[in-house]
């Protein structure tokens, strides 16, 4: 069924190439994952090798997501073809929630469905097939299909007994999966569920991160059975890895950014799967590489982008009927279109101080990213650092995280926005690396909104 709104089919692709959603964990998602086979055996090994549980940890953006999801299923797969009383079998993806008996609801809800959905995958694996009468007799409950919509976010009302911590942990519901856990997958070596944490970021504090994941060690964490996986940015994995929790998750695994020609690959992909014969690429490969490259690696906001010209090139040629421009032509467009959201981009933060664009220049060069505790490389006293990382961090072009190497420290990351910001600072240079600056060139509080 064509989607009369799309504007994908009139450029011979059946769906968006550039789509920024994660990748599913499934046979589309194992064939555009690149780039990543080094992370995806790591992973997969402290998954299947038990014991403490993995954690993920990178920037915002760079495919934790997706690389966490396929690696689940290439295990699941593997599993199966096997057939040798081992099942790895990945649960969809749960946010963390400051509540605590709305986690352990979702948690014991998404496993079952997850063991519901997949009893062939047991069966075919040579392990005990789980009692799906018995759980859906459960899940079909009314009371329990208003305690998951509440778990979820969309349920309302009523007041029923597995909405609170203690009617649900005595409703028996718990019990019954706890129960098929142990008779499915009775010990280390018939495998386990595999149940993602993502995003722990949204609990917005360490201490929030930390206190949730404590009260949920005992109640989720170390059920038989299951394995768990948390996967966070901004450093919130390392941080929240209390004394309590060190015993029952490792020290993350950390994924960076794509190299520039595995950016390039990731659309080829993308390009071949879902395109046409002759089917037209608004943004070809090379091109997608100069806005990864100016956005300095961030893959999710560079598809963002993909898309945002390609949205461009419709309304400019397609609508019009206009010839499509050939691929030299595209490329200065692409150029020319990325440069004026960068112009405006700096329009909008012009209040940041001269003072604070330089440190911000510096940062750039130096690889965007710096301890707070390297103030003397940038200012002659720490608070004028501070400020101005207060001052551009309102502006969102820079972001305070943890320190992977050491939970004690922050550091400071210009953000994807602030990359296209300095895109236009740079007179639209591509971000390059060097080393840190030693000296102040500006007095530290100098005032200039240009």
């Amino acid at each position: 069924m064509s989607n009369p709104f799309s504007i994908w089919p009139q450029f011979g692709f059946a769906e968006n190439p550039y789509s920024n959603l994660n990748l599913p964990g499934d046979t589309v998602g194992d064939r555009l994952l690149v780039g990543r086979d080094q992370e995806v055996g790591q992973l997969q090994r402290r998954i299947g090798s038990m014991g403490t549980h993995p954690t993920v940890e990178g920037p915002a953006g760079v495919g934790k997501s997706s690389l966490i999801g396929v690696a689940c299923y290439r295990m699941l797969r593997e599993c199966v073809r096997a057939k040798a009383g081992t099942l790895f079998l990945p649960v969809p993806s749960m946010q963390a929630t400051s509540s605590i008996a709305e986690f352990e609801t979702q948690a014991f809800f998404g496993i079952a469905q997850a063991m519901i959905a997949n009893v062939d995958a047991f069966r075919v694996a040579g392990l005990t097939v789980p009692d799906v009468a018995r759980l859906n007799n459960w899940l079909n409950d009314p009371t329990f299909r208003q305690a998951q919509g509440s778990a979820l976010g969309f349920g309302a009302g009523g007041g029923a007994a597995p909405n609170t911590s203690e009617g649900f942990a005595s409703s028996g519901f718990p019990q019954a999966v706890r129960a098929e856990l142990d008779r499915c997958l009775p010990g280390p070596g018939a495998g386990a569920m595999v149940c993602l944490v993502d995003n722990l970021e949204l609990l917005q504090t360490t201490s929030e991160a930390r206190t949730t994941l404590e009260a949920l060690r005992d109640r989720v964490f170390n059920l038989s059975g299951t394995r768990w996986v948390l996967c966070g940015s901004r450093g919130i994995v390392s941080r929240a890895r209390s004394e309590r929790l060190s015993g029952i998750f490792e020290a993350p695994l950390r994924v960076g950014p794509l190299t520039y020609h595995s950016s390039l690959l990731a659309v080829e992909r993308r390009l071949e799967e879902y395109g046409s014969d002759g089917a037209y690429a608004p943004v070809p490969p090379k091109s997608f590489e100069f806005i990864y490259r100016a956005l300095n690696r961030n893959l999710r906001d560079a598809m963002a982008y993909a898309q945002q010209f390609s949205e461009w090139l419709y309304g400019e040629y397609i609508v019009p009927m206009e010839p499509l421009p050939s691929t030299e032509r595209r490329a200065s467009l692409l150029a020319t279109w990325l440069a004026d959201l960068a112009d405006a981009a700096h329009t909008d933060a012009r209040g940041i101080q001269r003072r604070h664009w330089q440190f911000f220049d510096q940062l750039a060069e130096a690889g965007g990213t710096c301890r707070l505790s390297e103030w003397e490389a940038y200012f002659s006293r720490q608070q004028n650092m501070s400020n101005a990382i207060t001052a551009l961090d309102e502006a969102r072009l820079v972001s305070r995280s943890v320190d992977p190497d050491n939970a004690s420290r922050s550091m400071a990351t210009i953000t994807p926005l602030g990359w296209l910001v300095y895109f236009h600072r740079s007179r639209y240079g591509l971000p390059s690396h060097g080393a840190n600056p030693t000296v102040d060139d500006v007095p530290d509080e100098a005032s200039d909104p240009s």
